[in-house]
């Protein structure tokens, strides 16, 4: 159970899973889905003292292999775990 806890510790650590990033994809997307351009998103990120749309792509890519990897863990894990009940 440990290693389980560590892993989800390790996905929250993420850069794509910190709070600013998670609020700034939520904006992005609604903001996205309702035809504003990208330049008037970055406006509305930086009023709210959010990563702009680069860094959040920059943030969600520099997650994505760690994100993987961690899951695939967290899986196995899982799976391991469930075989104790």
């Amino acid at each position: 159970m440990a290693c389980l806890h560590d892993i989800e510790a390790q996905l929250a650590a993420l850069p794509s899973q910190t709070e600013g990033n998670l609020r700034a994809q939520e904006t992005i997307e609604r903001l996205k889905a309702e035809g504003v351009a990208v330049e008037e998103i970055n406006v509305e990120l930086a009023q709210h003292n959010l990563p702009s749309v680069e860094e959040v792509g920059k943030n969600v890519a520099a997650s994505l292999f760690p994100l993987w990897k961690l899951n695939r863990k967290r899986r196995k894990l899982e799976r391991q775990l469930a075989q104790f009940d």
